[in-house]
């Protein structure tokens, strides 16, 4: 289940994502993160801690399912 609390963003360059943009999905740590085109999720692929990780500590939050 989604959690609607949070707000929507790619993960790598923080592109605002609608639900239905949310094709490129990478488990990390018993969670699902989203980047919004091919060459983010490749990133995201290649190096999920040091994306997430700085994303999670800039204060912004993004869609996580479980």
């Amino acid at each position: 289940m989604m959690n609607m609390k949070l707000g929507t963003s790619c993960q790598v360059c923080a592109k605002p994502l609608s639900e239905g943009e949310m094709r490129f999905e990478k488990k990390w740590k018993g969670k699902a993160y989203f980047a919004c085109c091919p060459i983010c999720f490749s990133l995201l692929q290649k190096d999920p801690e040091r994306y997430i990780d700085r994303w999670l500590s800039s204060g912004l939050e993004t869609w996580a399912r479980k």
